[in-house]
């Protein structure tokens, strides 16, 4: 809100449109800023996975997405598989197995939709 005088109806709280939508603009950006950073990093490990991924199973060893900027602090849901733990990116995923070796994988339409 800014500092000029209100003319007008009684409960005016902005003196023009712009002022309005400056306040409520500069509002949701505080508000979303966090989501937007959280989702910038997820983004960048799903690309990060279907770049390297075939949609078949690819195993790696995880510096190679850790050259790729990977987070792996940061993921969308996890899934069991056979007794292992696949973390996810949407729908790309990865299982990190003994001395850094990784296996990631692509869930199919049917996968992304199943009942937990």
């Amino acid at each position: 809100m800014c500092s000029k005088k209100l003319d007008g109806r009684l409960g005016k709280t902005f003196c023009t449109d712009l002022c309005r939508s400056k306040y409520h603009n500069r509002k949701k950006s505080a508000d979303e800023r966090c989501v937007r950073a959280i989702n910038k990093v997820l983004n960048n490990n799903r690309q990060a996975l279907k770049e390297i991924g075939t949609g078949e199973q690819t195993k790696l060893h995880k510096d190679v997405l850790v050259e790729k900027g990977f987070n792996f602090d940061f993921f969308t849901h996890t899934k069991e598989h056979k007794g292992r733990t696949y973390k996810f990116c949407y729908d790309w995923g990865y299982y990190i197995k003994s001395f850094g070796d990784i296996e990631i994988s692509q869930l199919d339409e049917n996968s992304l939709f199943e009942a937990k």
